[in-house]
């Protein structure tokens, strides 16, 4: 490996340099200071000044805009301590993808042109890799189809693209093994590439491998990846027929779904989202875009401090041409607030929550099953700054039926704590994630108005500012706040939010002697009708005057 890399990019692309601790490879097309930073080993350089596109805990996908053209940046991180194991015994993620990438588009798959791969090792042990890629402007197969409106040749026209990918596929030897209409990309043009080739394999034994292959059209197939489009899907059931391997899928079941007769449903799903203290937009618009892919309508509903809810604003996500008709029902303040819901199946998410992809995933082909239970309870797991903290016990169920229940809601805890039969009460394997903030800053924000408040409240009740005493608390604080994130398995973000926690109640000890100060020193009103009797507080000076400083 070259020391100073920067000094003499020319010499550096030989496209392979390998050293203890990582391995890298790049295209020579790239730019010079994409080459730079890739054999330099400062790939999170390049995802700092990229636009992200996709953050979960194990993968960021960001678009690169260089100087030759969009790329496409991906990043696998080390995940638990199972898949450390398992991830010993495989290539690492970024060079399977780029290694596949380069085979399959010599051999005529279109799938998007690898640039690029860096892996970052521990001994056998790939803790951290890149995929550089080229970026194919477009949408996922199933946001095309979800919110178009085509026309009936061109469905067909895609369905034959898609049909004869996997045709290709076949004949290669290859299964893709996580084939759906999310991992397939339709560019401005009409055109379909083929990506997330992460599970692809190649070869093996041949009974095995035809079962893999005829796996992936199934899989494509399901209900869960056709909401309110049963009609497109039927004819992409046809195009996967009318290729050279149509008779291996006969047995299969995708014939009944050619014919639409395969006998599942497509239920329809509305989500109320509980706005505690008002709606707030910037917050709720990240659970409302969790579910855009999912839910038909979304209704926020406002939470009183009594507990009451009442639906105040619809928003419809699933264009009218691809819906089904359905009964309307008049929407009011109505204290059943189900009744204000249009769909059968209900979802319930409070502001901060949104639902994560393999939940999504889950809950379209559970409401799709024709023996679907009346209603699923869901984990929660606590987030702060982008981090997990902890999994909450799935004691409410979050997916209900809305036929099953017919008794009036009338406030929130009722709402989720519905339940209409424990037989039929089941657990998704799926989460929701409560994200209480995303930054530190938000986070300290929080804290901040919450300790004024306090002290704002302590000055009205007659209470004084103790230090010690506050210094005792704070440090118990600490150490039940720690224990109920998680404890160690918190790591340091549980560390970090319980110490803020513990600094911000002696912070509002500081404010509640501040404005008792200032209390005690206002001489600018002189109106006694609002005045609070305090200890040694003069009778002109009123607690909304020092609030009022305070704010």
């Amino acid at each position: 490996m070259h020391e100073n890399p920067s000094a003499a990019v020319e010499s550096v692309r030989a496209l392979r340099r390998r050293t203890p601790t990582r391995r890298v490879w790049c295209d020579p097309d790239l730019p010079d200071e994409l080459v730079r930073s890739i054999i330099g080993g400062e790939p999170d350089r390049l995802l700092f000044l990229s636009e992200p596109m996709q953050v979960k805990d194990r993968c960021v996908v960001a678009r690169h805009d260089s100087s030759a053209g969009p790329l496409l940046i991906k990043r696998h991180t080390w995940g638990g301590s199972w898949r450390t194991l398992r991830m010993a015994f495989r290539a690492p993620a970024a060079r399977r993808c780029a290694e596949l990438g380069l085979y399959l588009n010599e051999h005529g798959i279109p799938t998007p042109r690898p640039r690029a791969y860096v892996d970052f090792r521990v001994g056998p042990w790939t803790h951290r890799s890149y995929l550089v890629s080229d970026y194919v402007e477009g949408e996922s197969l199933y946001r095309y189809i979800r919110f178009g409106s085509q026309s009936a040749d061109e469905v067909r026209h895609l369905a034959r693209q898609v049909a004869d990918i996997w045709q290709t596929l076949v004949d290669l030897n290859v299964s893709h093994n996580d084939m759906k209409p999310e991992n397939f990309i339709v560019d401005p043009n009409g055109d379909v590439w083929l990506i997330d080739l992460e599970k692809v394999h190649l070869g093996g034994n041949a009974e095995r491998l035809q079962a893999r292959q005829v796996f992936d059209v199934e899989n494509f197939l399901h209900i869960r990846g056709w909401h309110r489009r049963l009609d497109a899907r039927a004819v992409f059931a046809e195009a996967f027929l009318q290729t050279r391997y149509g008779e291996r899928l006969r047995s299969s079941g995708v014939d009944p779904i050619a014919q639409g007769q395969d006998g599942q449903c497509d239920e329809a799903l509305s989500v109320l989202i509980l706005c505690d203290g008002g709606i707030d937009m910037a917050v709720a618009q990240h659970a409302i875009e969790s579910v855009n892919d999912i839910a038909d309508e979304v209704v926020l509903a406002d939470v009183d401090r009594a507990g009451c809810i009442r639906a105040t604003k619809n928003i419809e996500l699933l264009p009218h041409a691809n819906r089904s008709p359905v009964a309307r029902t008049p929407r009011s303040n109505s204290s059943d607030i189900l009744a204000a819901l249009r769909s059968p199946w209900v979802l319930i998410l409070r502001q901060t929550e949104r639902v994560t992809p393999f939940l999504a995933k889950e809950m379209q082909q559970k409401i799709a099953a024709e023996k679907a239970g009346d209603a699923f309870r869901i984990p929660v797991e606590t987030q702060l700054f982008g981090r997990t903290l902890n999994r909450s016990n799935p004691a409410f169920a979050r997916l209900v039926r809305k036929a099953d229940f017919s008794a009036n809601v009338q406030n929130a805890d009722s709402l989720l704590s519905v339940s209409n039969s424990e037989a039929k009460l089941t657990t998704l394997a799926g989460t929701i994630q409560d994200c209480a903030c995303a930054t530190v800053s938000e986070y300290v924000e929080r804290l901040n108005n919450a300790s004024t408040s306090a002290a704002a409240a302590r000055l009205a009740r007659n209470e004084q500012a103790h230090f010690g005493r506050a210094a005792l608390k704070a440090a118990g604080q600490m150490l039940k706040s720690y224990l109920l994130e998680g404890g160690f398995r918190s790591g340091s973000i549980g560390l970090q939010s319980s110490a803020l926690k513990s600094v911000f109640r002696l912070i509002e000890e500081a404010k509640l002697y501040q404005l008792g100060a200032e209390f005690c020193s206002d001489d600018s009103i002189s109106d006694t009708a609002d005045t609070i009797k305090m200890p040694n507080a003069r009778p002109h000076a009123t607690y909304e005057s020092v609030r009022a400083k305070a704010a």
